[in-house]
């Protein structure tokens, strides 16, 4: 064989291992997307988007764009967990920048919300899209740190069943020193260290007005109370109700044209309804005259009349609920979700906790945008 024959073959030869490396490389990229593909015969679920490769057929309106410049005033007890869920599965798996404590889940709490608690968006070129845990709602300082076209969402809770939950997990017996089943009783004169202190400074009465920015001091001003309100409403393109989860999903899946998939959630940190308290009529009263700010902002956005698309929310959430959910055990009166799928991130996501999810979000934010995220030292 000649020279040039040599080297006709030689580059022949080359061409088609580099046709073989491309081709392995576009199978090994197209696999690693993929969080986990299970078998057929494993799992029945002929739709279930576990690459999150979903399909936009249930847009309800196919012109709109999804929306992910958001902010979600987490009030607590107010199954807030389970919506903050909803916000870091999608800001993660569509690589969304969010805005995260240093440490820990809050953002200044009980200190209205501040820019310097973050860094300057500035300093790693580009711009925060996600603000989801606790904070308390300042909104010119919320307004200024992200872009423009951000959504403002809340969601809230009936006050007398949000301060019997409160009152529980937060052992406010104990701070208070005052039984619940006082707040039964028709002659109950409520101390002032139930209206003057909260615990840690966060926790107390009219819990979701607190969370929302109110001064503590106005509470009882009714004048104030709806002024506030108002404002509120000025600010709020969607005010959620935990009583109403079904129908609050959707008008969020529409508000931000996500699909049924974006909105599917577990009940996170939900109590044994063993553990709850029994409420009559008196304690009713008693609890709603001492969280009278609470009452009133719930009394106008309770009653709100809210679509119906449920079927299909709660087919998907079933299938996620089966495929990701071995089973279920309480510890301290809070129901765990159990699975075995550890290699499979939206069944990670969907069970595990906030404070699990936010140091997994804060490690690979890191990773990407190392100085969106102050560090410790």
């Amino acid at each position: 064989m000649n020279r040039l024959a040599k080297q006709i073959l030689t580059i022949i030869l080359l061409t088609l291992l580099g046709c073989l490396y491309i081709q392995h490389v576009s199978v090994y990229q197209q696999s690693s997307s993929i969080l986990l593909q299970p078998k057929s015969s494993e799992i029945a679920l002929k739709s279930l988007p576990l690459t999150r490769n979903i399909n936009n057929n249930d847009r309800n309106n196919k012109t709109c764009r999804p929306q992910s410049n958001i902010v979600f005033i987490k009030a607590h007890k107010c199954a807030s967990s389970a919506i903050q869920n909803i916000f870091m599965r999608y800001g993660y798996f569509n690589k969304k920048i969010f805005v995260l404590p240093k440490d820990g889940n809050y953002l200044g709490h009980p200190q209205l919300f501040s820019r310097s608690l973050v860094p300057d968006p500035k300093l790693f070129h580009s711009n925060y899209n996600i603000l989801t845990h606790h904070s308390r709602l300042n909104y010119q300082e919320m307004k200024m740190l992200m872009p423009n076209n951000t959504i403002f969402i809340t969601i809230i809770r009936k006050p007398v069943d949000l301060f019997e939950s409160m009152f529980h997990y937060y052992k406010l017996n104990r701070f208070w020193s005052i039984s619940f089943n006082r707040f039964n009783r028709p002659n109950l004169s409520i101390p002032k260290r139930i209206r003057q202190n909260r615990f840690v400074g966060k926790i107390g009465i009219n819990q979701i007005m607190f969370d929302m920015g109110m001064s503590a001091k106005d509470f009882q001003n009714d004048d104030k109370i709806e002024k506030f309100i108002q404002y509120l409403d000025s600010i709020f393109s969607l005010v959620m109700v935990a009583e109403r989860m079904e129908e609050s999903l959707i008008l969020l899946k529409n508000l931000l044209c996500w699909n049924f998939d974006d909105v599917v959630v577990f009940k996170v940190n939900a109590r044994n309804r063993n553990s709850k308290h029994k409420i009559n009529s008196t304690g009713i009263k008693h609890i709603e005259e001492l969280n009278h700010a609470d009452q009133n902002y719930f009394r106008k956005f309770g009653r709100e009349k809210m679509k119906q698309e449920i079927n299909e929310l709660r087919r998907r959430t079933k299938l996620y609920y089966d495929y990701c959910v071995n089973k279920t055990i309480t510890k301290n009166h809070i129901i765990r979700f159990v699975s075995d799928r550890e290699d499979n991130l939206q069944c990670q996501f969907l069970t595990n906790n906030e404070l699990t999810l936010t140091y997994f979000i804060r490690n690979e934010q890191i990773k990407r945008y190392p100085l969106s995220v102050f560090q410790n030292d």
